[in-house]
Protein backbone atom coordinates (compact mmCIF):
# COMPACT_ATOMS: atom_id res chain seq x y z
CA UNK A 1 0.00 0.00 0.00
CA UNK A 2 1.41 3.46 -0.84
CA UNK A 3 3.16 5.29 1.98
CA UNK A 4 0.95 8.35 1.52
CA UNK A 5 -2.01 6.49 3.02
CA UNK A 6 -1.29 8.02 6.40
CA UNK A 7 1.45 10.59 5.83
CA UNK A 8 -0.49 12.93 3.53
CA UNK A 9 -3.10 13.78 6.14
CA UNK A 10 -3.74 17.17 7.76
CA UNK A 11 -1.75 17.81 10.92
CA UNK A 12 -3.29 16.80 14.23
CA UNK A 13 -3.72 19.73 16.61
CA UNK A 14 -2.01 18.29 19.68
CA UNK A 15 -3.15 21.11 21.95
CA UNK A 16 -6.75 19.91 21.57
CA UNK A 17 -6.16 16.67 23.45
CA UNK A 18 -9.15 16.47 25.85
CA UNK A 19 -7.19 14.43 28.41
CA UNK A 20 -4.56 17.10 29.02
CA UNK A 21 -3.65 18.21 32.54
CA UNK A 22 -6.91 18.97 34.38
CA UNK A 23 -7.61 22.46 35.65
CA UNK A 24 -10.82 21.87 37.56
CA UNK A 25 -9.29 22.39 40.99
CA UNK A 26 -8.85 26.07 40.20
CA UNK A 27 -12.59 26.68 40.48
CA UNK A 28 -13.84 23.63 42.38
CA UNK A 29 -14.51 25.61 45.55
CA UNK A 30 -18.01 24.47 46.43
CA UNK A 31 -18.27 24.44 50.21
CA UNK A 32 -20.44 21.50 51.22
CA UNK A 33 -18.83 20.45 54.47
CA UNK A 34 -17.81 23.68 56.20
CA UNK A 35 -14.44 23.06 54.56
CA UNK A 36 -13.54 21.65 51.19
CA UNK A 37 -13.20 17.84 51.10
CA UNK A 38 -10.03 18.18 49.02
CA UNK A 39 -8.72 20.21 46.11
CA UNK A 40 -8.67 17.66 43.27
CA UNK A 41 -12.07 16.00 43.67
CA UNK A 42 -14.66 14.67 41.25
CA UNK A 43 -18.15 13.59 42.32
CA UNK A 44 -20.11 10.62 40.98
CA UNK A 45 -23.85 11.00 41.53
CA UNK A 46 -25.59 7.67 42.08
CA UNK A 47 -28.21 5.78 44.08
CA UNK A 48 -27.86 3.51 47.11
CA UNK A 49 -26.90 0.48 45.01
CA UNK A 50 -24.16 2.50 43.34
CA UNK A 51 -22.68 3.57 46.69
CA UNK A 52 -22.66 -0.02 47.93
CA UNK A 53 -20.96 -1.20 44.75
CA UNK A 54 -18.25 1.45 44.95
CA UNK A 55 -17.54 1.29 48.67
CA UNK A 56 -17.80 -2.47 49.25
CA UNK A 57 -14.95 -4.86 48.56
CA UNK A 58 -15.66 -7.67 46.09
CA UNK A 59 -14.53 -11.27 46.09
CA UNK A 60 -11.59 -12.07 43.78
CA UNK A 61 -12.67 -11.49 40.17
CA UNK A 62 -10.72 -12.90 37.18
CA UNK A 63 -7.85 -13.54 39.56
CA UNK A 64 -7.90 -10.01 41.01
CA UNK A 65 -9.05 -8.87 44.43
CA UNK A 66 -11.40 -5.96 43.69
CA UNK A 67 -12.04 -3.14 46.14
CA UNK A 68 -15.32 -1.85 44.81
CA UNK A 69 -16.56 -1.18 41.27
CA UNK A 70 -17.93 1.63 39.14
CA UNK A 71 -20.71 0.91 36.65
CA UNK A 72 -19.85 2.21 33.18
CA UNK A 73 -22.89 2.57 30.93
CA UNK A 74 -22.73 1.53 27.26
CA UNK A 75 -23.02 4.65 25.11
CA UNK A 76 -26.26 3.66 23.29
CA UNK A 77 -27.97 3.74 26.71
CA UNK A 78 -26.80 7.21 27.80
CA UNK A 79 -29.44 9.85 28.57
CA UNK A 80 -27.80 12.17 26.05
CA UNK A 81 -26.96 9.73 23.26
CA UNK A 82 -28.13 12.33 20.70
CA UNK A 83 -24.96 14.31 21.41
CA UNK A 84 -22.90 11.34 20.26
CA UNK A 85 -24.93 11.39 17.06
CA UNK A 86 -23.99 15.05 16.61
CA UNK A 87 -20.29 14.19 16.92
CA UNK A 88 -20.57 11.46 14.32
CA UNK A 89 -22.36 13.82 11.92
CA UNK A 90 -19.31 16.10 12.14
CA UNK A 91 -17.04 13.09 11.63
CA UNK A 92 -19.00 11.90 8.59
CA UNK A 93 -18.79 15.33 6.94
CA UNK A 94 -15.03 15.45 7.50
CA UNK A 95 -14.58 11.87 6.26
CA UNK A 96 -16.23 12.81 2.96
CA UNK A 97 -13.97 15.85 2.72
CA UNK A 98 -10.82 13.76 3.30
CA UNK A 99 -11.96 11.05 0.88
CA UNK A 100 -11.66 13.44 -2.06
CA UNK A 101 -7.84 13.38 -1.98
CA UNK A 102 -7.24 10.04 -0.22
CA UNK A 103 -5.67 6.92 -1.71
CA UNK A 104 -8.49 4.84 -3.31
CA UNK A 105 -8.77 2.11 -0.66
CA UNK A 106 -8.71 4.66 2.16
CA UNK A 107 -11.23 6.82 0.33
CA UNK A 108 -13.56 3.84 0.01
CA UNK A 109 -13.33 3.20 3.75
CA UNK A 110 -14.03 6.84 4.56
CA UNK A 111 -17.08 6.78 2.30
CA UNK A 112 -18.39 3.63 4.01
CA UNK A 113 -18.00 5.34 7.38
CA UNK A 114 -19.67 8.53 6.16
CA UNK A 115 -22.65 6.60 4.80
CA UNK A 116 -23.48 4.86 8.10
CA UNK A 117 -21.46 6.53 10.88
CA UNK A 118 -23.74 5.56 13.78
CA UNK A 119 -23.71 1.89 12.83
CA UNK A 120 -19.93 1.92 13.30
CA UNK A 121 -20.29 3.98 16.47
CA UNK A 122 -22.46 1.32 18.10
CA UNK A 123 -19.86 -1.35 17.35
CA UNK A 124 -17.11 0.50 19.21
CA UNK A 125 -17.90 -1.10 22.57
CA UNK A 126 -17.66 2.18 24.47
CA UNK A 127 -18.70 2.71 28.10
CA UNK A 128 -18.94 5.85 30.22
CA UNK A 129 -18.84 6.80 33.91
CA UNK A 130 -19.91 10.37 34.65
CA UNK A 131 -18.46 12.73 37.26
CA UNK A 132 -19.00 16.37 38.16
CA UNK A 133 -16.70 19.01 39.61
CA UNK A 134 -19.65 20.15 41.73
CA UNK A 135 -20.53 17.98 44.73
CA UNK A 136 -23.88 19.62 45.51
CA UNK A 137 -25.78 20.42 42.32
CA UNK A 138 -29.59 20.32 42.35
CA UNK A 139 -29.95 19.20 38.73
CA UNK A 140 -27.70 16.20 39.44
CA UNK A 141 -29.62 15.24 42.57
CA UNK A 142 -32.85 15.31 40.61
CA UNK A 143 -31.47 13.20 37.77
CA UNK A 144 -29.29 10.54 39.33
CA UNK A 145 -30.03 9.71 42.95
CA UNK A 146 -29.58 10.53 46.59
CA UNK A 147 -25.79 10.20 46.89
CA UNK A 148 -22.60 11.59 45.38
CA UNK A 149 -19.35 9.71 45.96
CA UNK A 150 -16.29 11.99 46.14
CA UNK A 151 -13.24 10.68 44.25
CA UNK A 152 -9.68 11.82 44.62
CA UNK A 153 -8.70 12.61 41.02
CA UNK A 154 -5.09 11.42 41.28
CA UNK A 155 -5.94 8.24 43.16
CA UNK A 156 -8.67 7.41 40.65
CA UNK A 157 -6.51 7.69 37.53
CA UNK A 158 -3.61 5.85 39.15
CA UNK A 159 -5.59 2.96 40.61
CA UNK A 160 -8.15 1.91 38.04
CA UNK A 161 -8.23 -1.78 37.30
CA UNK A 162 -4.91 -2.43 35.49
CA UNK A 163 -6.65 -4.87 33.16
CA UNK A 164 -8.06 -1.95 31.19
CA UNK A 165 -4.53 -1.00 30.19
CA UNK A 166 -4.20 -4.28 28.32
CA UNK A 167 -6.88 -3.23 25.85
CA UNK A 168 -5.29 -1.36 22.94
CA UNK A 169 -8.02 1.26 23.13
CA UNK A 170 -7.94 1.45 26.91
CA UNK A 171 -9.60 4.23 28.91
CA UNK A 172 -9.48 8.00 29.27
CA UNK A 173 -10.70 10.39 31.96
CA UNK A 174 -11.72 13.47 29.99
CA UNK A 175 -13.28 16.81 30.73
CA UNK A 176 -16.51 17.39 28.80
CA UNK A 177 -16.61 20.01 26.07
CA UNK A 178 -19.46 22.53 25.85
CA UNK A 179 -18.25 24.87 23.12
CA UNK A 180 -19.58 23.90 19.63
CA UNK A 181 -16.54 25.17 17.73
CA UNK A 182 -14.14 23.37 20.05
CA UNK A 183 -16.26 20.22 19.68
CA UNK A 184 -15.99 20.39 15.89
CA UNK A 185 -12.21 20.74 16.00
CA UNK A 186 -11.81 17.89 18.48
CA UNK A 187 -13.95 15.53 16.40
CA UNK A 188 -12.05 16.33 13.22
CA UNK A 189 -8.82 15.70 15.12
CA UNK A 190 -10.18 12.31 16.21
CA UNK A 191 -10.88 11.31 12.59
CA UNK A 192 -7.23 12.01 11.77
CA UNK A 193 -6.08 9.96 14.76
CA UNK A 194 -8.23 7.06 13.59
CA UNK A 195 -6.68 7.20 10.12
CA UNK A 196 -3.23 6.93 11.69
CA UNK A 197 -4.15 3.67 13.47
CA UNK A 198 -1.55 0.97 12.72
CA UNK A 199 -4.34 -1.51 11.92
CA UNK A 200 -5.05 0.38 8.68
CA UNK A 201 -1.52 -0.31 7.44
CA UNK A 202 -2.33 -4.02 7.55
CA UNK A 203 -5.88 -3.81 6.25
CA UNK A 204 -7.43 -0.67 4.73
CA UNK A 205 -10.85 -2.23 5.23
CA UNK A 206 -10.44 -1.31 8.91
CA UNK A 207 -10.75 2.42 8.13
CA UNK A 208 -14.41 2.76 9.28
CA UNK A 209 -13.78 0.85 12.51
CA UNK A 210 -10.58 2.71 13.40
CA UNK A 211 -12.15 6.09 12.71
CA UNK A 212 -15.26 5.21 14.74
CA UNK A 213 -13.19 4.03 17.70
CA UNK A 214 -11.18 7.24 17.75
CA UNK A 215 -14.21 9.49 17.34
CA UNK A 216 -16.15 7.70 20.07
CA UNK A 217 -13.45 8.45 22.64
CA UNK A 218 -14.16 12.17 22.21
CA UNK A 219 -17.84 11.95 21.18
CA UNK A 220 -18.69 10.63 24.63
CA UNK A 221 -17.44 13.92 26.11
CA UNK A 222 -19.39 16.29 23.87
CA UNK A 223 -22.21 18.09 25.64
CA UNK A 224 -24.85 20.65 24.76
CA UNK A 225 -23.89 24.13 26.09
CA UNK A 226 -27.15 24.16 28.08
CA UNK A 227 -25.57 21.63 30.48
CA UNK A 228 -22.41 23.65 31.14
CA UNK A 229 -23.30 24.10 34.85
CA UNK A 230 -22.73 20.37 35.39
CA UNK A 231 -18.97 20.78 34.78
CA UNK A 232 -18.89 17.14 33.83
CA UNK A 233 -15.98 14.76 33.38
CA UNK A 234 -16.30 11.31 31.87
CA UNK A 235 -14.31 8.15 32.24
CA UNK A 236 -14.49 6.63 28.75
CA UNK A 237 -13.57 2.98 28.20
CA UNK A 238 -13.52 0.77 25.13
CA UNK A 239 -13.69 -3.02 25.01
CA UNK A 240 -15.57 -5.52 22.88
CA UNK A 241 -14.92 -8.41 25.24
CA UNK A 242 -18.38 -10.04 25.59
CA UNK A 243 -17.50 -11.32 29.06
CA UNK A 244 -17.27 -7.74 30.29
CA UNK A 245 -20.75 -6.63 29.23
CA UNK A 246 -23.55 -6.96 31.75
CA UNK A 247 -27.16 -5.77 31.98
CA UNK A 248 -29.11 -4.16 34.80
CA UNK A 249 -32.46 -2.51 35.37
CA UNK A 250 -32.39 1.25 34.75
CA UNK A 251 -34.89 4.06 35.17
CA UNK A 252 -36.20 3.60 31.62
CA UNK A 253 -35.62 -0.12 31.05
CA UNK A 254 -32.73 -2.56 30.66
CA UNK A 255 -29.28 -0.96 30.46
CA UNK A 256 -26.04 -2.51 29.18
CA UNK A 257 -22.95 -1.71 31.24
CA UNK A 258 -19.59 -3.00 32.38
CA UNK A 259 -17.87 -2.99 35.76
CA UNK A 260 -14.67 -1.03 36.32
CA UNK A 261 -12.78 -2.45 39.26
CA UNK A 262 -10.65 -0.62 41.78
CA UNK A 263 -7.90 -3.09 42.79
CA UNK A 264 -7.53 -3.99 46.43
CA UNK A 265 -5.75 -2.74 48.50
CA UNK A 266 -4.91 0.15 46.12
CA UNK A 267 -8.58 1.19 46.18
CA UNK A 268 -8.11 2.68 49.63
CA UNK A 269 -8.19 6.50 49.68
CA UNK A 270 -9.80 6.69 46.21
CA UNK A 271 -13.19 7.77 47.57
CA UNK A 272 -12.78 9.77 50.81
CA UNK A 273 -16.39 10.94 51.22
CA UNK A 274 -20.04 10.34 50.39
CA UNK A 275 -22.39 13.31 50.05
CA UNK A 276 -26.06 12.74 50.92
CA UNK A 277 -28.40 14.72 48.73
CA UNK A 278 -31.59 16.65 49.58
CA UNK A 279 -33.77 13.53 49.50
CA UNK A 280 -37.16 12.80 51.07
CA UNK A 281 -35.57 11.54 54.30
CA UNK A 282 -32.00 12.78 54.50
CA UNK A 283 -31.49 11.49 58.05
CA UNK A 284 -32.26 7.92 57.01
CA UNK A 285 -30.16 8.21 53.85
CA UNK A 286 -27.19 9.50 55.87
CA UNK A 287 -27.61 6.74 58.45
CA UNK A 288 -27.56 4.20 55.63
CA UNK A 289 -24.29 5.52 54.28
CA UNK A 290 -22.76 5.44 57.75
CA UNK A 291 -24.01 1.87 58.18
CA UNK A 292 -21.63 0.71 55.46
CA UNK A 293 -18.96 0.93 58.17
CA UNK A 294 -20.61 -1.94 59.97
CA UNK A 295 -19.36 -4.34 57.30
CA UNK A 296 -15.84 -4.11 58.66
CA UNK A 297 -13.28 -5.70 56.33
CA UNK A 298 -15.70 -5.62 53.39
CA UNK A 299 -15.68 -1.83 53.23
CA UNK A 300 -13.11 -0.38 50.83
CA UNK A 301 -12.01 2.33 53.25
CA UNK A 302 -13.17 4.66 55.97
CA UNK A 303 -15.00 7.66 54.54
CA UNK A 304 -16.75 10.81 55.66
CA UNK A 305 -20.51 11.21 55.28
CA UNK A 306 -21.62 14.79 54.66
CA UNK A 307 -24.98 16.33 53.76
CA UNK A 308 -26.10 18.55 50.95
CA UNK A 309 -26.81 22.11 51.97
CA UNK A 310 -29.55 22.59 49.37
CA UNK A 311 -32.96 23.27 51.01
CA UNK A 312 -34.99 21.07 48.66
CA UNK A 313 -37.36 18.15 49.32
CA UNK A 314 -38.38 16.07 46.27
Amino acid sequence: MPDNTQTDLPTIEEDLAPDSEPDFWEHNSDDITGERIQRRTLFHYTDANGVIGIMTRRLPNRGADIGGVLWATATPFLNDASEIGFAFEIAAEYAEELAVDAEPKIAAGLQRFATRPLSYANRAGTYVVSFSEDGDLLSQWRAYGDYAVAFDYDALVNRLEPEWDWDRRGWRLRKCIYDPEHERRVVRNAVLRGLRDDAIKDDPDDVPTCVANAVMLVAATIKNPAFREEREWRLVLQSRDPERQKVRAGRYGIVAYTEVGLPWPEAQQVAPAVVVGPCANQDVAAAGAEALGWYGANVVQSFTVVRSSIPYTP
